[in-house]
């Protein structure tokens, strides 16, 4: 795994600090069969760096993130002829609002993923991204 820059940052998280703490919370997801110039409003309309792809039965089927579609848009992709499921991850990671900050960090650093769901009875609660522990750091300095 290369961590790059992270790894010679000594960066003091509370190993007690849940997920949920610095998590984004919100209630927006994007059906499997949307299509991304429908995905793209839906992140634009609500400032979202990513939303969750649900299927017909409730179930996360992946992600979209901004750079997603930033790299569509850089092919000249038709963004009304392409749907969500092409184009987002697959089975994202799920954690529940308890896991501390530190293994979700290390969690994301060992997987290699942008985006990590946070999920608790059956529902979506909210997701970390890189973006959620760049802010935290902007905080904190």
């Amino acid at each position: 795994m290369n961590r790059g820059i992270w790894a010679s940052m000594d960066v003091p998280i509370s190993s007690d600090l849940p997920v949920s703490a610095i998590m984004t919370t919100h209630a927006w997801s994007a059906s499997v069969d949307d299509t991304l110039a429908e995905v793209e409003k839906l992140m634009t309309a609500h400032n979202l760096s990513s939303v969750p792809i649900m299927d017909s039965k409730g179930t996360i089927f992946g992600i979209v993130g901004a750079r997603d579609l930033l790299r569509c848009r850089a092919a000249r992709t038709n963004l009304r002829a392409v749907q969500a499921w092409e184009i987002c991850s697959c089975k994202p990671i799920e954690v529940g609002p308890e896991v501390s900050v530190q293994e979700v960090a290390r969690l994301m650093l060992e997987k290699e993923i942008p985006y990590v769901i946070v999920m608790e009875s059956g529902l979506i609660k909210g997701f970390v991204s890189t973006f959620d522990f760049v802010q935290r750091l902007l905080e904190r300095g």
